[in-house]
């Protein structure tokens, strides 16, 4: 937790996944981006397939990331560039796709 001294940094995660990892740097701004869950790719990973699992992966997504230094993002992770063009970033953890490296 403190690599980076009492400094506040700005962190990108790349695959949120159910938002654990925003807990990490709880002093810092977080962007979090993982795919819609109405997209096919997140869909079909996880077993969210079933309903119940769904519903269930989301309520704990969304708690886990219902903080005001996170920012939660809808975006599938190829449209990056276009999203970010402009904004740095201290940290990016890249966490997403495993399938498609």
């Amino acid at each position: 937790r403190d690599y980076f001294g009492n400094k506040k940094i700005n962190i990108l995660e790349i695959g949120t996944y159910n938002g654990n990892f925003s807990k990490v740097y709880d002093e810092s701004h977080i962007t979090n981006i993982d795919l819609d869950e109405s997209d096919n790719q997140f869909i079909k990973t996880y077993g969210r397939e079933e309903k119940e699992k769904l519903d269930e992966f989301l309520k704990l997504r969304n708690r886990n990331l219902n903080r005001k230094n996170i920012n939660f993002i809808k975006l599938n992770s190829l449209n990056i560039k276009k999203y970010f063009n402009e904004k740095k970033f201290d940290l990016i953890w890249v966490d997403g796709d495993h399938l498609n490296p």
